[in-house]
C-alpha cells in the first residue's frame, strides 16, 4: 500500500525529491572531501556568492571537522533516506505545488532564524524535518483504511522508525552534545509541517484516495505544477556549472591571497629545532583568523612513553608558534601538519602546511 504509493510509476515522477537528492549528494560528496568548494557552496564563514544561500542547505560539512551528533557523513544519509522515504510520500499527496510550498516555507523559516541569531544554518535536515507530520498523516489515514495491507508494507514500518530517530534520539544527542541553533531549526521545521498537514488534511486525505483509486480524479498538475517540476532542473545544472568555474579557477573570491614569508626553524635538522629554543614559528604575510585551525603532530622515537607534545599559540595575528614540551633526541623524528587556516576576511588557506624534524628511525 505504501510502497505503491511512493514508488508506483503511474503516479508521475517525483521531480523534486529527486532533484533534491541529487543536489544534495552530489554537494555533499564534493565539499566533505574538498574544504575549499564547502567555502563555494555553504560553509559557516560570509557569505561569499549569492547563491550560497541556496546551495549550503545541500551541503554537510567536511571531513576535518564537524559538530552535532552525527558525521558529516551519516547525517547525509540519514537525511537521504528521510527524503526518499516520507519526501517522497509528501511530494504525492500533496502534489507538486504544495510539496514546493513546504520546501520554500521550511528554507524560509531557517534563514528567518539564521538571522536572529546571526548563524549560518546548512544542510537538508532543515527541509527534511518538515516531511515527517505530513507523512505521520498520512500513515494514520493508511492504517485507519486498510490496516492489514499496510502492516504487510515494509516501507510502513521504515517510516516509523524514521520518527523516533527524528524527534527522540538526535533532539537528545543533540542536546548532549551542547545546544546548537539547528535544534530549533529542525523543531520549527517540524512545528510547520504540522501546520502544513492539519491546513491541507482534508485535501490530503481526497489526494490520497484517489492515488490509491479508490475514489474519482481529484484535480492533478496544472500549468504550475508542471513549470515548478520543469524549473527544478535547473538546480542541478546550475550546480555543475558552477563546479566548471570552480575546476577552471574562475572563482576565487573565497581564496586568500596569505602568503607564508617564513618558517623558522627552516631546515628539518635536529640540531636547528633544539637551538630555537624547542619552537616552531610560521609567519604570514596578513592577518589570519586566530579561531580556526586544525593541526596534527605526529612523533616516532625509541622511547614511546616519553613522547613530544607542542601547543599552538599565536604571538600576534600574523604569527604562529608551536612550543613543544622537550628536545628532539638523536633517532626521534617529528611531523606536523596544519590546515583549515583562513584569514581576517575569512577566506580560506587551502595549501596545507607539512614540516618535519629529525629522522625516522629505522626497525
Amino acid at each position: 500500500m505504501l510502497s505503491e504509493l511512493t514508488y508506483k510509476k503511474r503516479l508521475g515522477f517525483p521531480f523534486l525529491s529527486l532533484i533534491l537528492a541529487y543536489s544534495t549528494i552530489l554537494i555533499s560528496l564534493i565539499t566533505y572531501f574538498n574544504p575549499q568548494y564547502l567555502d563555494i557552496f555553504g560553509g559557516q564563514g560570509s557569505v561569499t556568492y549569492s547563491w550560497q544561500y541556496l546551495t549550503r542547505y545541500f551541503e554537510h560539512g567536511t571531513a576535518l571537522s564537524y559538530t552535532g551528533a552525527l558525521s558529516p557523513i551519516l547525517e547525509l544519509l540519514l537525511n537521504l533516506l528521510i527524503l526518499l522515504s516520507l519526501g517522497l510520500m509528501c511530494e504525492r499527496v500533496l502534489g507538486t505545488k504544495r510539496y514546493f510550498i513546504l520546501i520554500l516555507g521550511s528554507v524560509l523559516v531557517s534563514e528567518l532564524l539564521g538571522l536572529i541569531f546571526s548563524v549560518r544554518v546548512s544542510g537538508l535536515a532543515s527541509i527534511v524535518w518538515a516531511f515527517g507530520p505530513v507523512s505521520l498523516l498520512v500513515l494514520i489515514y493508511l492504517f485507519k483504511g486498510d490496516r492489514r495491507k499496510l502492516i504487510r508494507d515494509p516501507l510502513a514500518y521504515i517510516s516509523l522508525a524514521i520518527f523516533p530517530v527524528m524527534w527522540l534520539v538526535l533532539t537528545v544527542l543533540n542536546l548532549l552534545g551542547g545546544w546548537h541553533i539547528n535544534n530549533l531549526v529542525n523543531l520549527l521545521a517540524s512545528l510547520l509541517g504540522l501546520g502544513f498537514a492539519l491546513l491541507f488534511k482534508h485535501y490530503i486525505y481526497a489526494r490520497l484516495n484517489y492515488l490509491l483509486g479508490l475514489t474519482s480524479p481529484v484535480k492533478d498538475k496544472d500549468k504550475v505544477d508542471k513549470l515548478i517540476s520543469i524549473a527544478s532542473l535547473g538546480l542541478p545544472i546550475f550546480i555543475i556549472v558552477v563546479l566548471i568555474f570552480c575546476i577552471s579557477g574562475s572563482l576565487t573570491d573565497h581564496v586568500s591571497t596569505v602568503n607564508i614569508v617564513e618558517i623558522y626553524p627552516s631546515s628539518g635538522s635536529i640540531e636547528d629545532f633544539n637551538r630555537a629554543d624547542n619552537r616552531v614559528m610560521i609567519r604570514f604575510s596578513e592577518d589570519m583568523d586566530t579561531e580556526k585551525l586544525y593541526s596534527h603532530i605526529d612523533y616516532k622515537g625509541q622511547d614511546e612513553k616519553d613522547t613530544i607534545e607542542g601547543e599552538l599559540v599565536w604571538t600576534d595575528e600574523k604569527t604562529l608558534e608551536i612550543v613543544f614540551n622537550r628536545q628532539l633526541k638523536s633517532g626521534e623524528y617529528l611531523s606536523i601538519s596544519l590546515s583549515g587556516l583562513r584569514d581576517n576576511l575569512d577566506r580560506g588557506y587551502y595549501r596545507e602546511i607539512e614540516l618535519e624534524y629529525g629522522q625516522e628511525t629505522n626497525d
